[in-house]
């Protein structure tokens, strides 16, 4: 089952409220990872959504990507 699929913008506003939160407590921390967090935060897989979903059951049963096999 693919569960819940938080939009970009919803993740970018949870992300901005972790932050904000960290960088209250850990600002060295948030420097550190600022190129790591830049690009996650930008990073848009909305489009995936479509591409991904009719692999996934909506009864929980394995992906079908689970079932391939690799010989």
């Amino acid at each position: 089952m693919l569960g819940y699929w938080k939009p970009h913008k919803e993740y970018q506003a949870y992300v901005e409220e972790k932050l904000s939160q960290i960088a209250s407590i850990l600002p060295e921390i948030v420097r550190e990872y600022e190129t790591a967090i830049s690009k996650l935060y930008l990073l848009d897989l909305d489009y995936l959504k479509p591409i991904i979903e009719p692999l996934y059951s909506c009864m929980g049963r394995k992906s079908e990507y689970s079932r391939l096999t690799f010989d």
